[in-house]
């Protein structure tokens, strides 16, 4: 009503009513987009805080998979060395009972069956010495 009472007393001519009226639009539309903008800021910091926790969340799953395969791989070397140490065992007793049987059918001399007997006596201390043959379980009275 301000801008239609100056034009009507000549105080204002139409060009500035119309300049009047857009910079009154302009400062209005500013106004808006002023007010929108926390909204904005807030929006962005939110997708931030959000796309850090899905990293973050990415990086543990990444890490938990690390450590599945880790174990996995321990657990495939421990098995390796299981199945060695049971292959080691099951081949000593094999040529104990092979120099028994041997030794019993003739087919070797009581020395040889001595010295052959004594090596592999040798070789079962020596791998326990050094810590290379876990032969708990053998039943040291077949020797």
């Amino acid at each position: 009503h301000l801008l239609e009472r100056m034009l009507t007393e000549g105080k204002i001519s139409e060009e500035e009513a119309l300049t009047y009226v857009k910079n009154i639009k302009s400062y209005l539309d500013e106004a808006e987009k002023a007010s929108q903008q926390p909204d904005n800021e807030e929006e962005k910091i939110r997708e931030i805080l959000l796309e850090r926790h899905l990293e973050e969340r990415a990086m543990e799953q990444r890490m938990k998979e690390e450590e599945a395969s880790k174990a996995a791989f321990m657990k495939s070397l421990i098995n390796a060395e299981h199945h060695k140490e049971n292959d080691e065992k099951e081949s000593i007793i094999k040529i104990n009972t092979f120099l028994e049987e041997a030794l019993k059918e003739g087919k070797i001399s009581k020395s040889l069956y001595n010295h052959l007997k004594e090596a592999l006596i040798e070789s079962v201390v020596e791998g326990l010495e050094n810590g290379t043959n876990n032969l708990d379980s053998l039943d040291y009275g077949q020797y």
